[in-house]
């Protein structure tokens, strides 16, 4: 450091160039200026500060000394990216201030809880995991999302999944003659003695869904959705078909698939709402009990079971299921044969083709090297059957050639030596 500040001081700058240097250092005034107030949100008093500033700085130096100026104009000069670097992380470290504070008052407003500890530390594992096996074993990749994240989804338990199981396998009950338990009743939706007010415009409803999402933009264009809050109320009410009717109580009580009411997007975010209205036609899975010796349909605790959902949408579910039951039984059994492929390794020879199977380290080859003896065997047979060689042909290039060919393996290089000539110790006698 010491030598190269020693070079750089040891000539005079001529006049011409101070004055090149100063017209210079307006430039990364400039650039300064911008960063201060871009990154730093930084304004000068008076705005041209800098470049007041600079310009004065390398007059003074010049002034003094001319072999400082050249220094002090790469100081300047190097200064600049120090400055840049340091700037994006305080906007960095700013931003993400910022995104926590509005965060805290999204969820103060919403009464939203904060995400657990463990819950946050399981994704992070479980998201790297997945990044890790994709770059170890694309194919057992693959494989997970085929075939274990579609079977484990269908078998883990959960809300939404027994309702629809049981709404499958319960014949629908009429009101007047229903039993005690669990049970699925259609009908048609009377309001109780109060209403709710909907988020959005204040709709007078029965119940309501509102969700807010996050909206996040990729590069191309498309746009993805991931929810943030999402609130679900609904007031007492009645259920009545042709043969009577019965209260509903809804504690506890899910709501799957209502109509959308109400949709927009504003600062970055999704609002949906969705409204449960007197008259709607709609489909009940619940346990029938009793309350004041009255029979109500209210939240099943052994089963876990309590859910409502718009009659046309079941409908349309139970027609299009085994449908997509086989769609994903397709898919599963085409990418688990794809993450086979991925996971074995292809050796392609002159005579076989060897499969190898490496999921955990073992090799099982389906072509063994039997198979590639039988090959050979018939290989040359046939090579013995199309070509004949008399001795008056052979010659030792053609030897070398079927030794290459027909007797050796692939794995077997063979190397030619020429030889010099041995002079003959033997003369021809003449013959009269």
């Amino acid at each position: 450091m010491t030598n190269f500040i020693h070079d750089i001081t040891r000539f005079e700058v001529a006049p011409p160039a101070v004055f090149f240097l100063m017209l210079f250092s307006l430039l990364l005034a400039l650039v300064h200026t911008l960063i201060f107030l871009a990154l730093f949100k930084i304004s000068f008093r008076p705005s041209k500060l800098l470049y007041i500033l600079y310009p004065s700085i390398m007059a003074v130096t010049a002034f003094i000394d001319l072999r400082w100026i050249v220094l002090e104009f790469i100081v300047l000069f190097l200064f600049t990216f120090v400055l840049g670097i340091c700037g994006m992380i305080f906007a960095f470290i700013k931003s993400v201030k910022l995104s926590q504070k509005e965060r805290h008052r999204f969820r103060k407003k919403h009464h939203i809880p904060r995400k657990p500890l463990r819950k946050k530390i399981l994704g992070g594992f479980f998201s790297l995991l997945f990044i890790l096996v994709f770059y170890v074993n694309p194919g057992l990749f693959v494989l997970s999302i085929f075939l274990i994240l579609p079977i484990l989804s269908l078998i883990l338990p959960s809300k939404r999944n027994r309702f629809f199981k049981y709404q499958q396998l319960l014949p629908t009950s009429k009101i007047r003659s229903v039993a005690m338990g669990l049970a699925e009743l259609r009908g048609e939706l009377i309001a109780g003695d109060a209403l709710l007010s909907s988020p959005i415009k204040s709709k007078r409803c029965i119940g309501f869904q509102y969700s807010i999402e996050k909206v996040s933009t990729d590069k191309d264009g498309k746009k993805s959705y991931r929810t943030i809050f999402n609130e679900t109320k609904c007031n007492p009410f009645r259920l009545k078909d042709a043969t009577g009717t019965i209260s509903v109580n809804p504690e506890n009580m899910d709501l799957y698939q209502l109509d959308i009411d109400e949709r927009y997007q504003s600062g970055g975010k999704r609002y949906t709402q969705r409204l449960l209205m007197p008259k709607d036609q709609v489909l009940i899975v619940g346990k029938i009990g009793l309350q004041n010796n009255i029979p109500v349909l209210q939240y099943e605790p052994i089963k876990k079971v309590f859910g409502i959902a718009p009659y046309h949408y079941i409908t349309t579910y139970n027609t299009f299921k085994p449908l997509l039951n086989r769609f994903l039984s397709f898919t599963s059994i085409f990418g688990f044969f794809v993450a086979l492929i991925l996971m074995s390794t292809i050796v392609i020879r002159q005579d076989y083709i060897g499969i190898t199977f490496t999921p955990t380290g073992h090799n099982f080859v389906l072509l063994n090297n039997q198979s590639h003896n039988k090959l050979k065997d018939i290989h040359k047979s046939q090579n013995r059957k199309n070509k004949i060689i008399t001795p008056q042909q052979t010659n030792p290039d053609t030897a070398v050639q079927r030794a290459k060919e027909d007797e050796l393996p692939p794995e077997v290089h063979i190397e030619t030596i020429e030889l010099p000539d041995i002079p003959s110790n033997t003369t021809k006698k003449k013959t009269k």
